[in-house]
């Protein structure tokens, strides 16, 4: 004969179960906390300060007022600020109107299990598999000498400096957006299969029924059934708009970005430089972390609005499933 669970064994377990479950919750909250909140809220506090070595005292802070914000604007309102302002905003939209259009259709093509696309899977997943600086690594050294060998070579072309696509003012700029879509090719179109492999099947044999040709079944079944997923995913990117350093440290050298310099690259390499001095004790940036974050929190006050705007408008009048 077998009895039920008394009361004080139900509390119990209740108790584990919610112990366990705040346990699990502790890491994400703990790291929003921390890597979120907390350094947000210090970015903020140190766009209104400066400091200052007093001898005999040390380093004191003191309030800057808007002297952090001048020197941001004048940094951002100067040819190489415009410069850095328009590289990123090039990479930014070829990723968003470029590649997630190309993606979303060979995303579809792996989806409906067209030829070879269990290879395609594959092989889109191989640049993390390697790790993003192995496949770097291979893509400069085929860009940077073997390209320029084979013309050498076979084509017995003499001046070849005009071939080292990754150096080359007049090319580089194409072959870091190569490069940018070859990684994100690859993670996007799995993440759209994936999603749409989570498609009701009734929805695409009740198109079919109805004369839909493929085209059709991709424009008004799949496009509109995992909108959200596609809403999500240029959501990121368009915030990421001036964070993104869009891979110049896989590809270059600190100082070989050169014409490519974009905000984020800029931003991370200016604020490992901060209290970094050369010979004479002369710093070799004259940026603070003061004025750095006073450029991320005006750099913020333009993307998110735009940001926030954008996925209100793609919620609101992009296609829906139903």
């Amino acid at each position: 004969m077998k009895f039920g669970k008394t009361g004080k064994r139900v509390i119990i377990e209740n108790k584990r179960r919610a112990g366990f479950s705040l346990l699990m919750l502790a890491i994400p909250i703990l790291h929003f906390l921390i890597f979120y909140l907390y350094i947000n809220l210090s970015s903020f506090a140190l766009a209104f300060k400066k400091y200052e070595i007093i001898s005999g005292v040390g380093m004191v802070s003191s309030f800057a007022k808007f002297e952090n914000f001048e020197i941001a604007l004048s940094q951002l309102f100067s040819v190489s600020g415009w410069s850095m302002i328009k590289n990123s905003l090039i990479f930014d939209a070829v990723n968003l109107f470029f590649l997630t259009p190309i993606t979303l259709i060979f995303s579809f093509y792996i989806y409906k299990k067209g030829f070879m696309s269990k290879f395609f899977k594959v092989m889109l997943f191989m640049p993390y598999i390697l790790s993003e600086i192995i496949v770097a690594t291979l893509y400069r050294c085929m860009l940077n000498n073997v390209i320029p060998e084979i013309m050498s070579v076979w084509f017995h072309v003499a001046d070849t400096t005009k071939f080292q696509l990754l150096t080359e003012e007049s090319t580089k700029m194409g072959a870091a957006i190569v490069f940018n879509i070859i990684m994100w090719f690859g993670i996007n179109s799995l993440i759209y299969s994936s999603s749409m492999g989570d498609i009701n099947a009734s929805l695409s044999e009740a198109a079919q029924l109805d004369g839909a040709n493929v085209a059709q079944e991709f424009i008004y079944v799949t496009v509109p059934a995992i909108f959200p997923t596609i809403v999500t995913l240029f959501t990121v990117a368009l915030a990421a708009v001036f964070t993104d350093q869009y891979r110049m440290f896989s590809l270059y050298k600190y100082n070989e970005v050169g014409s490519l310099e974009n905000v984020g690259h800029f931003l991370y390499m200016e604020a490992s430089r901060v209290g970094k001095t050369v010979g004479g004790g002369q710093s070799t940036t004259n940026n603070t972390y003061g004025s750095l974050s006073a450029m991320g929190l005006l750099l913020s006050f333009v993307v998110i609005p735009v940001t926030l705007v954008t996925r209100k408008l793609l919620n609101k009048y992009g296609p829906r499933a139903d």
